[in-house]
Order: C-alpha cells, then sequence, then structure tokens
C-alpha cells in the first residue's frame, strides 16, 4: 500500500470487471470483487470498518448506511445513485459518487444489440422468425438527448435506419450532428416509429400514447425513471400487436415479472455484455474519485454535494487563532442564517493571528457585523458586497 491508502478498507458488494478492480490494485489498494452480489446481511457486515463501498445494482439501504460509522465514499459503478439511498449517505456525511460516461456507453451498447437482435430476425413480439426484420428503412424515433442517446442513434443510421429524435432539451442542429432528423413533440415521434426508444424521463407513455403505438410496433425501454404504463402495454404484448425490450434495470422488479409473464417481451440483464471499453471508463471514473477521496480534493462525480457557488459577501477577519473565535463568528452567522460558501484561513507568521477570507451567500446587516467585530479574538473585519 503507499501512504495515502493505509488503513483504507474498500467493500466491493457486485461482480464487477478486472478493468475496474485494476485501476483500484493500481493505487495501492487491496481489492477482489465478489463472485455474486452480497446480501443485505453481508454488506452490513462487510463494511464494518470500510471508508469506501464500490456498488453496482445492489441495494445500499439506511441501515447499513448508518452502521457504517467510518464510510466515507458509496462509488456507484453506472449513472445515477442506482439503489444506493442518497438521503441516508447525506445525513451521515457519505459522498456518493457515479460513473456517468460507462452507463452511456453500456446503455447503447444493449440497446443497439436489441435492435440488432431485430435486425437478425429475433422478433421481440414473437421471439426468433429467421428472417431480420430489414430494419433498412425503417423508422426509428429516439425519446432522448444524451451520449446514449446520440450513441445509438449513430449506430442506427449505420444501419440503413431512418432516425428520428426528441427531447425537450433538444434542438434541429443537436439533433442533426447524430444523425437523426428532429421531431418537435413527442406525440409526433410516436406516430412517426416503426421502432421507438425510451432514453428521456419526460417520454410518459400512457395509457393513450400506448394504443397511438403503430401495430406491430417495437418499444424499448432504455433507462429508468420513464413513466410508463405496463398494464396497457401487456394487453398489447398479449394481443401480439406490440413488441417490448428493456434493459434489467429499466424496469422495477415488478413490472419485469409481470413483462416476462406475458410474454412478448425481452428483458436484457447488464454485465454480460458490456464491452472492455466501457469497463475500462468505469474504471477510470471510479479510480479518479477514490483517488480524490484519499486526496480529500473536491468530488468530481459526487451525486450529493451542492456545486459551490460565488458567496455575494467576502467577510474578511484579522483574528487569534483561538479555536473558539472562529467557533463563535460562525455560530453567529448560522443563527442569523445566513449560509457560508467557501472559507480560506491562512497564519501570520509566529502563529498566533490568522486572517480569515469567508464567502457568504448574504451580506450581514450592520447591527450583526457590530456583534461580529465585538466577537472576543477578532482583531478587525470588513465586509466586502460585490
Amino acid at each position: 500500500m503507499t501512504a495515502e491508502t493505509n488503513d483504507v478498507r474498500v467493500v466491493i458488494a457486485d461482480p464487477l470487471g478486472d478493468e475496474i478492480v485494476d485501476g483500484l490494485t493500481a493505487i495501492g489498494l487491496a481489492v477482489s470483487s465478489p463472485d455474486k452480489p452480497l446480501s443485505p446481511a453481508q454488506l452490513s457486515s462487510e463494511l464494518a470498518g470500510a471508508s469506501i463501498l464500490i456498488v453496482g445494482n445492489s441495494p445500499v439501504l439506511r441501515g447499513a448506511i448508518e452502521r457504517a460509522s467510518s464510510l466515507a465514499l458509496i462509488a456507484r459503478v453506472g449513472e445515477g445513485p442506482g439503489q444506493v439511498d442518497v438521503k441516508a449517505a447525506s445525513d451521515r456525511g457519505v459522498v456518493v459518487s457515479h460513473t456517468p460516461a460507462f452507463d452511456a456507453e453500456s446503455r447503447a451498447e444493449r440497446l443497439v444489440t436489441l435492435i440488432g437482435m431485430l435486425d437478425a430476425g429475433i422478433d421481440l413480439t414473437n421471439g426468433f422468425s429467421g428472417v431480420g426484420r430489414g430494419l433498412r428503412q425503417s423508422a426509428l424515433g429516439i425519446a432522448g438527448s444524451g451520449p446514449a442517446s446520440a450513441a445509438v442513434a449513430a449506430a442506427a443510421a449505420a444501419m440503413g435506419m431512418r432516425v428520428r429524435a426528441w427531447s425537450p432539451e433538444l434542438t434541429s442542429a443537436r439533433a442533426s450532428e447524430t444523425g437523426a432528423g428532429f421531431v418537435d413533440s413527442f406525440d409526433g415521434l410516436i406516430a412517426r416509429s416503426d421502432v421507438l426508444c425510451l432514453m428521456e424521463p419526460a417520454a410518459s407513455l400512457t395509457t393513450e400514447r400506448v394504443a397511438a403505438l403503430k401495430d406491430g410496433a417495437q418499444l424499448l425501454v432504455g433507462r429508468a425513471g420513464v413513466a410508463v404504463d405496463i398494464d396497457a402495454i401487456s394487453k398489447r404484448l398479449s394481443a401480439g400487436s406490440l413488441g417490448l425490450g428493456a434493459l434489467h434495470d429499466s424496469v422495477d422488479e415488478q413490472a419485469t415479472t409481470l413483462l416476462r409473464d406475458t410474454g412478448g417481451a425481452i428483458i436484457l440483464d447488464g454485465g454480460q455484455l458490456d464491452t472492455f471499453q466501457s469497463r475500462c471508463s468505469a474504471g477510470i471514473m471510479l479510480t479518479q474519485s477514490v483517488r480524490e477521496l484519499l486526496r480529500h480534493q473536491p468530488a468530481s462525480y459526487a451525486l450529493n454535494l451542492i456545486e459551490p457557488t460565488p458567496g455575494s459577501t467576502l467577510l474578511l477577519v484579522r483574528h487569534s487563532t483561538d479555536t473558539s473565535c472562529i467557533a463563535s463568528l460562525f455560530g453567529q452567522l448560522r443563527s442569523a442564517e445566513i449560509r457560508l460558501t467557501d472559507i480560506d484561513n491562512r497564519l501570520f507568521v509566529g502563529g498566533e493571528t490568522a486572517v480569515s477570507r469567508i464567502r457568504l451567500c448574504a451580506p450581514p446587516s450592520p447591527s450583526l457585523l457590530q456583534r461580529l467585530a465585538a466577537t472576543r479574538g477578532v482583531i478587525a473585519i470588513d465586509a466586502i458586497t460585490a
């Protein structure tokens, strides 16, 4: 171990690729990936004395977080928090990070796999037909505007599909960069699509919109948070007028069971189809998050830290190095409901006095400034408002 990794214990909750583990061992951490996901009881036990938890899709609940008194970082492989209780982590001052680039690449790869299954003759409605659907010139509609959506659009266009896209954030110029035509409404996208790929949380697939899908349409659900009417979809699956392909973490467990029982749906598990490139991306981002924690640097991929914003007021304080002085200043500011956004403290030669530059979200009132100036240990104080 290196000096920065001494006494750092890492727990990995899910099976991960060697490319991810290798990045951690390269910086001196002794880690190993389990053969199968840890159970909640195993995870809770393993977290005793651990500083870092690395997790894929396993749940990390409040009880486990609260019992892990040494935990400082939960690093998730994938975009977003997954099943990590971010509120519980924030309450305990535990950073939750993620690896968005890996997730975008992984999702795009699996969605393109589903499209390739259609092209090869594996019809999501009726199973393997032995004859490809002839996707060339078929219309693919993508509801989404992120990196995964762009990658799917580019791959589908290369397969000869006519690609159209919609998202509240998407513009015609951005759509054309990926070879997609721009549609100005979700309903318009539904009407034009033989294959509809949902990657946008705002793309709510209501009962009426499920009914509006073309007869024989293929629906792909590519990310969690997309509101879909599962009962309406199940009825169309039963009738054989709709096919469904979804990534395993895009629909909840109850919906997955219903869809698999109904038939006509393929739920594509993650992990096996993630490529070397995407695992390497995850390893790089994950290692960066861990290294930043060990070096006490700002977390680049944190999900539960507020981005620092420049305070409107600079409080310049010269004071003694008695800790009760600065503690009293902070207490008075907190009582006045004035939030600190940044602080820089420098000692003078001799170590008896210091100057603190404190950024505040709002200027102190004249009376509060007088009370701060009268605080024991304060030599001088000045408030500079931008």
